[in-house]
């Protein structure tokens, strides 16, 4: 069986959980990061959040999608057949993120054709690269025909479904056995617990905010989700040493047991490997900032409401911060050696939330597939 890079299909089985192991500790690590910035929600347990109530009632539905994922790769093997790993991969991911954001069943990984697939691909891919290269013909291009893109317009198609979605929602007299990002949402509209978690003076959110903040959840967590699988393939399809060293760890961690959350934290360099492919592939080279105050560093002085340009890809090449910075070695990022770099480079990992908005199914996601691969042999 072909596939990109070489790569065979037990160690495309291996590869998924690594990336959306990712997920959760981007997201993990400070339990107000969404309260602060002023979107509601419910108010977190001492020491271990809301998330883990909220993982829990979604890990069944992952678990579904991985099963799917699984069972679809190896019958591709059985056949001698060909794949595309980034299309597997991202319609794995596209089924998830519907099914925990959206609250919707799309079967992405069953049909490629979907129209609500088809539509978010479509938004996806043009991402408004030709507006941002004609901004003075963007009210034209309200008129007239843009040729940079098919007929059909995917953000309106993408705006209106949504809406329906959270209509059907709140006409619901039945409570849902499962939470997801909609029912999420809805409740910070209308529930004063939702809203007192933010603060005294906090508003509910409107009907546009509650679709604007579906639409970026789902932008964010799709690209990122998808591009990490593709690049976590080649990084391991490279190294296969590397591949053969997180297999023996999840035999030994895991062996014949269920994966749960609490024996997959123990897979250490499984970590480590993610946060290496992160460093050397980061799904968003670089990100904006604004300054909340003056500042100077090294004798630049950056004023107050000043904007700031961050790029992380240069950053996590610099040989300064990095030696042989090109090299793929997990071992960066071990135990051993974390006392030797500067904090403020692993945020690429996990200390800001805000760099993966589908976290929130993350941390019960890594141990469902997880348990697909244990089922087949990963040699």
């Amino acid at each position: 069986m072909e596939i990109v890079f070489g790569v065979d299909i037990p160690l495309l089985l291996l590869l998924l959980p690594l990336a959306i192991l990712l997920l959760y500790w981007q997201g993990m690590r400070s339990y107000n990061f969404w309260s602060s910035r002023g979107i509601p929600g419910p108010k977190p347990q001492p020491f271990f959040g809301h998330e883990w109530q909220v993982q829990k009632k979604m890990e069944s539905y992952i678990n579904s999608c991985s099963e799917v994922f699984s069972k679809n790769i190896q019958e591709i093997a059985r056949h001698g057949g060909k794949i595309i790993v980034k299309e597997y991969c991202g319609a794995f991911t596209m089924d998830v993120i519907t099914g925990t954001v959206f609250g919707i069943v799309v079967n992405s990984q069953k049909d490629f054709q979907n129209e609500f697939v088809t539509n978010a691909k479509l938004l996806l891919q043009h991402g408004g690269a030709p507006r941002t290269l004609t901004p003075f013909l963007n009210r034209l291009n309200q008129y007239l025909q843009n040729p940079f893109v098919k007929k059909e317009d995917p953000h309106g198609f993408l705006y209106k479904a949504i809406r329906r979605i959270v209509a059907d929602r709140k006409e619901e007299t039945v409570p849902r056995k499962k939470t997801d990002f909609v029912q999420l949402l809805i409740n910070a509209e209308t529930s004063e617990d939702f809203v007192g978690a933010v603060s005294e003076n906090a508003k509910r959110l409107t009907p546009d905010e509650i679709v604007a903040q579906m639409v970026i959840f789902f932008i964010a967590g799709y690209e990122t989700t998808a591009t990490t699988l593709h690049f976590m393939i080649y990084n391991l399809a490279m190294y296969p040493d590397i591949q053969q060293k997180i297999v023996d760890e999840i035999q030994q961690q895991i062996g014949d047991e269920v994966p749960t959350n609490d024996n997959v934290s123990k897979l250490k360099y499984m970590e480590q490997t993610i946060k290496e492919t992160l460093r050397l592939f980061p799904p968003v080279p670089a990100i904006n900032r604004v300054a909340s105050e003056t500042v100077t560093i090294k004798g630049v002085t950056i004023p107050k409401g000043v904007g700031v340009l961050i790029p992380i890809y240069d950053v996590m090449r610099d040989p300064e911060y990095f030696p042989d910075p090109e090299v793929f070695r997990p071992e960066r990022f071990s135990e051993e050696a974390k006392d030797e770099m500067n904090p403020a480079l692993s945020w690429h990992s996990a200390s800001d939330p805000a760099c993966a908005s589908a976290s929130i199914f993350s941390h019960s996601g890594r141990s469902v597939v997880i348990q697909s691969i244990l089922m087949t042999n990963v040699r």
